[in-house]
């Protein structure tokens, strides 16, 4: 169940052709108690010359069927010594002892229970060197049903003493979301892992990997029964993609008001969809385009500000090709964000 690491030394082309949540309640006369703060959460501290630290920010996603496989990796390094001999163990939670709490009760501090079994082995590090450990499927040892905001933390044994690591934070989520901010507006996709979660992995590689950053939305549409948006392209005129292909996913997913769906190649001669062209174009309805449904992969909503997006489909457009707006529209910057 566990693995430990080894040490290290130092598309395209172009597409055929939820509201708001709603604003808090006004306070009424009545006040409130005041909350209680949270206890603060102590950083870390080495011990003997001997430091741990986790790998963070942690984002683990929940399902139907429960929460994804969640590993926790941990480093284990040495603080102005030449050399020194660190004592480790083949089995990572043997070695480490990983505390947890939630958010909201950070005084409840919950430890994992301790698994002596494993092989003992000695790795000498100095100051430039490090040993890389990794604990999985930590869920099998907390529980995480809650959801929302958790902190965990690393603890190893040096001698008598305990090298402890800063509390790192672990959200517990079930939306993937991405903000788009553009010139006009900004607006939020909700990306559907659930529905299509190849579509929606390489739009959120995408992003992540910053190769929106900056391209246009290249093509706009304001026609009756036929509005939407689309972008993604390198060229920024519809016709590259990030240089390879992805699959084509089936769901039941409908081109509803602020669907997002993934562009893909026609085919030349027919005209048709070329399923599994898909790469990086995408494009946004502003309005149900049923006329669209099952030819392309529905893999996410707007869930916030989907105005913006029907502002941009409405932008000024040259004479010469009424679906390119007349100045750029870039996707200026991308923000992804975990949340309930």
């Amino acid at each position: 169940m566990f693995a430990v690491l080894c040490m290290a030394l130092a598309t395209i082309a172009y597409a055929e052709d939820v509201q708001p949540p709603e604003k808090s309640p006004e306070a009424s006369g009545t006040a409130e108690a005041t909350p209680a703060p949270k206890p603060e959460l102590e950083p870390g501290m080495p011990a003997n010359g001997i430091a741990i630290s986790l790998e963070g920010p942690l984002h683990h996603r929940k399902d139907d069927l429960g929460i994804v496989p969640l590993d926790v990796q941990f480093k284990i390094s040495v603080e102005g010594e030449e050399y020194k001999d660190v004592q480790l163990n083949t089995n990572p939670l043997a070695m480490v002892q990983l505390q947890v709490c939630h958010d909201e009760s950070r005084d409840q501090v919950e430890t994992a229970k301790t698994d002596a079994e494993g092989e003992s082995f000695t790795v000498k590090l100095n100051e430039n060197s490090f040993f890389l450990g990794k604990v999985t499927n930590i869920q099998d040892y907390f529980d995480f049903s809650k959801g929302g905001r958790y902190w965990v933390r690393a603890d190893f044994a040096v001698g008598e003493d305990n090298a402890a690591s800063d509390w790192v934070a672990l959200d517990i989520y079930n939306k993937t979301c991405v903000t788009i901010q553009t010139r006009e507006g900004s607006f939020t996709i909700w990306l559907r892992f659930d529905k299509a979660p190849q579509t929606a992995q390489n739009f959120l590689d995408l992003t992540q990997n910053g190769f929106y950053e900056h391209l246009l939305f290249h093509r706009v549409e304001n026609q009756p029964s036929f509005k939407l948006i689309q972008g993604g392209c390198p060229h920024g005129d519809g016709s590259g993609g990030p240089g390879y292909s992805i699959p084509f996913e089936e769901n039941d997913l409908k081109h509803e008001e602020g669907a997002v769906a993934m562009g893909l190649s026609s085919n030349p001669q027919t005209g048709q969809p070329i399923k599994d062209s898909g790469g990086s174009q995408f494009y946004v309805t502003c309005e149900p385009i049923p006329s669209l449904d099952g030819k392309y992969c529905v893999f996410g909503k707007v869930i916030e500000g989907l105005d913006i997006v029907k502002k941009i489909a409405a932008v000024r457009t040259k004479p010469e090709q009424p679906n390119k707006p007349a100045m750029p529209i870039e996707m200026e910057k991308l923000t992804v964000e975990y949340r309930q």
